[in-house]
């Protein structure tokens, strides 16, 4: 096989390729919040809603 695939049948990069594919894993098990809320949350943020 060759290619840009190829690349990742290397060992050095077993570990981030790895830590990105759980990093994937853990962002799709985490619940979401509804579109209103992270509105909520993110106009707190610009604001200074949070202090």
């Amino acid at each position: 096989m060759t290619g840009p695939a190829a690349i990742f049948e290397n060992p050095q990069y077993a570990t981030p390729v790895g830590l990105v594919r759980y990093a994937q894993l853990l962002d799709e098990q985490r619940p979401h919040k509804g579109k209103i809320r992270a509105l909520g949350h993110t106009l707190a943020g610009i604001f200074g809603g949070g202090r």
